[in-house]
This record gives structure tokens, sequence and C-alpha cells, in this order.
């Protein structure tokens, strides 16, 4: 249709003068309904003048068939020989010398179609064109022209065949819709004097939903740190957050904050983030650059903090202390024993049963030996000798630079000869007085019984001693 309308056109441009004669007139036969080709084929222009050209327009002032001379034929003249590619035509224009007594007979087959002449091109009361439309996840996008029209008064927008607002501007927004949904638009042409245009309709369908992503991403620069806050989806099926450093997954939560630490100071950094939901969805990766601050020391005078010795478990000693945030690759321990000592026997004079001993050497004076290297904050020594004093100096490493070294003394501690200290019993101080009396007048007979048994025989020994003695002196006396 269209590729013979265009044919058609340039034919038509072809043969009619560039120029009008100045006694030329152009006519305009103008049905009030459009007219189908049955009945325009049987219509009959009449008058009184000669006319060079005869065109038909649709109702989009789209020309297809025509009439031309070269030289001016007379008046009346029957459409029947016009050829048209179209299905309706709305008005003709004659164009020739000055005509009168212009009108057009065989319309009467369909009663209802009058025509009025005129001498001014028509303006058809057009519905807007080339509408076009951007989808997006809530709402439609309109964008079309206007007809050119003087009486054009605006444009009636439906949704889903309700009304849904008006306008006279060549665009439209159709808002607060449902994301992957299908709608139907409709709209007409409205003019001053009442009159409008059919409806037409399209189809639209909304996009998919928007995965959101974080939002309002902020970011705090410590010299070791970095300290984020940020806002999360409100979107419905957001599980959790992926943070990324540097391109790797870096850690997952679901808090509007996080701090990532054990960074090199002055150094940037790249941190990402992506957006997963609960049906395994995901954003793309949103990016940040952050640099780190700089520090007011340089590599290798960074110490730990809070150095602690704890001895009091037996055979071992723990140490423990805070690694610094930044310049740190690792922390060395090392061990000087300060002074020796030994336990006194148990066959020693003069001892206590819970005491334990110690005899105290002169320092030794050794140079603190390296005994183990960790990145960690703590270390159990299982290698000292009861009694003994140690110093422990810890120091850090960072790109092959030591510090001086943090130091904390400590003696290994020496377990008590008798460990009464995990020992209960199961009574008190006033319970032990009443069983300790009641013991002692259950024994009591016993010991006296037992003493009697040992002593009596003796002390009637002695009696029967001290009596033999007696009478022996007696008879020495009578005999003198």
């Amino acid at each position: 249709m269209k590729k013979k309308i265009l044919i058609t056109t340039l034919l038509f441009l072809l043969l009619i003068p560039l120029t009008i004669n100045a006694d030329e007139r152009e006519y305009y036969i103008v049905f009030d309904e459009p007219i189908s080709t049955e009945v325009y084929q049987e219509i009959t222009i009449n008058g009184s003048g000669e006319f060079y050209h005869l065109t038909a327009f649709d109702h989009d002032r789209i020309f297809s068939p025509y009439h031309s001379r070269d030289t001016p034929e007379e008046l009346p003249y029957t459409t029947a020989s016009m050829v048209s590619s179209f299905e309706y035509i709305k008005y003709f224009r004659i164009r020739g010398h000055e005509n009168s007594n212009l009108n057009v007979t065989g319309v009467d087959v369909i009663p209802e179609t009058n025509y009025t002449i005129t001498t001014e091109e028509p303006q058809e009361k057009l519905n807007i064109k080339e509408l076009q439309y951007i989808t997006n996840t809530n709402s439609i996008e309109l964008t079309y022209f206007i007809p050119e029209h003087d009486g054009f008064n605006y444009v009636q927008f439906y949704l889903n065949e309700e009304v849904y607002g008006i306008t006279e501007e060549e665009k439209y927004s159709i808002t607060d819709l449902e994301p992957n949904t299908s709608y139907e638009i409709g709209f007409k042409s409205v003019y001053e004097d009442g009159e409008e245009t059919e409806t037409e309709t399209i189809n639209v369908t909304t996009n998919e939903p928007e995965l959101e992503n974080v939002e309002n991403i902020s970011a705090n620069e410590n010299i070791g740190s970095i300290d984020l806050i940020y806002n999360l989806p409100t979107t419905n099926g957001f599980d959790h957050l992926e943070i990324y450093l540097n391109g790797e997954l870096h850690t997952t939560t679901a808090e509007e904050e996080y701090s990532i630490t054990g960074l090199e100071p002055s150094t940037s950094y790249e941190i990402g983030f992506k957006s997963v939901y609960e049906d395994g969805e995901e954003t793309d990766l949103k990016t940040v650059d952050v640099t780190t601050n700089e520090p007011e020391v340089e590599p290798g005078q960074q110490e730990v903090q809070n150095l602690t010795a704890d001895n009091s478990e037996e055979e071992k000693i723990n140490l423990s202390w805070d690694n610094p945030e930044y310049y740190f690759d690792k922390a060395i321990i090392y061990r000087k024993t300060t002074s020796e000592g030994h336990e006194v026997s148990l066959n020693s004079l003069n001892f206590n049963l819970f005491q334990s001993y110690t005899v105290h050497a002169d320092e030794t004076g050794d140079d603190h030996e390296p005994i183990f290297e960790t990145n960690g904050t703590e270390f159990s020594d299982l290698t000292v000798e009861e009694g003994n004093e140690y110093e422990y100096k810890v120091t850090t490493e960072y790109d092959g630079i030591e510090s001086e070294g943090v130091y904390v003394q400590t003696t290994a501690p020496t377990p008590p000869i008798i460990d009464i200290s995990d020992v209960s019993l199961p009574f008190g101080a006033e319970g032990l007085l009443d069983s300790s009396s009641s013991i002692l007048k259950l024994i009591g007979g016993f010991v006296l019984l037992s003493l009697a048994i040992m002593f009596v025989p003796k002390i009637i020994r002695l009696i029967v001693e001290a009596a033999k003695k007696r009478n022996k002196n007696l008879r020495n006396t009578r005999v003198r």
C-alpha cells in the first residue's frame, strides 16, 4: 500500500506543472463522511469551466488517483475512469480555469452523505500521529505529533479503557504502573467544536523490575582501615550484600555499615558492592576508590601494645598482646633467662610443708634468643623451668624492618609440695568441733584402759619390790 502510494505520488509530482497560471483556480469538493471506492466511481463533477487536474485525497491528505491533461478539458467529468489505491475518499481537488455552477451528481446513492465546495484546502480532524513509547519499570513515556488543525484542543489518553488524562503537549507520561505488566493505552484527539477522533489503542508491557544496589556510600578513611556506611536496597527479595576489595570478595553482610581492617597506610583500594537477592539474582558491581591515610610514623616503628605475661598455670608462661593496625607483617618473640633457682628437699631442716623454697643465682647475662614468630596475638612458652625468672621481648617486623621491641618479665611457677587448693571438706568448723568431742569421748576410755594395762603391772612390781626391801631392812635391825 505505502509503496503504491509513493509511486503514485512521484508520478503526480512529475505530471503536475511546478507553477499554476494566474487564471487557474483550485476547488475542493469535501464530503462530510469519507465515501468508498464503489461510490466515488459513480460521481460526475459538473460545471461551466475547464480543468487540467483532478486529484482524490484520503482522510490522511494523501493523494492517490489523479487525472491530468496538458490541455484543459470541459466539465462534466465522471470519476469512474480514475484508478484508485484507496478504500475511501475524503475530498477531490480540481485545478483549472475559473468555474461556475460547480456541482456533483451521483452522491445520492448514499443519501446521508453531503458535500461542500470551497476554494480553501480542508483541514482534516485527525488523531495524533507517529506515536512512540519508552517503557520503564513503573512508567511509560509517550511521544507523538499532534494534528495540524486550527481547531485542535487536546489529546485524551485511556489506561485499560478508563480515562487517564489529557494534554496539549506532544509528550505524555503514564506513571505508577506495576513492573512486567501489560497495559492497553488508548488515545484520541478532541477538537474545540466538540468533535473527536476514534480512539486508537496500543498494548505495552512495562519492564522487569530493576534490582537495586546500595546507595549513598560513605567511606571514612583511617591509617590502616576504612569505615563504610551505606543504604541497603529496599526492594522486596533483597538477601545480602557482597563487599569486594580490589576485585576479590572480602565479606558478605546484611548490615548498613562495615569496617575493612588490616590495610596498608597511604594505599589506594577499589571497594566494590554487589546486592544479592533471594532468587539468586544480583546487581552489577558498584565500585568506589578509597585511599587510606598516611601515618605519622615510619615502618619499623610500630610496636605491639598491652604485652602481658601470665604464670598462673604450671609448667608454662602465657604471653598476649595487641598487634599494630598497620606496618605489620609478624611478631617475633625472644626470651632470656635472668635468674635460675632450685627447690629445697623435704629432708632439709626446718622445712615448711606448704611452701616451696627457691635459691636465686646471679643473672646469666645471656642475650635474648628468638623462640617463635606469629602474626597472632598469643603465645604459650612450654619450655620454662620451675622457679626460673625470664624476660621476654616481642618485636614487630614489616617489609624486613624490625622494631626495637617491648619487654616483660616473669617467673616460672613452682608447684607446692602438697597442693590442697582443690580439696574440699564435707563439714565446717562447728561440725569439726562437734565431731572431735564425740570422737574423744569414744576413744577416751580405750586410751585409759591401754594406759592401765601398760602401767598397772609396773606399779604393782614397784610396790612388791618396795615391800620386800622394807622387810629385809627390819630383819637386819633385829639381829643387831
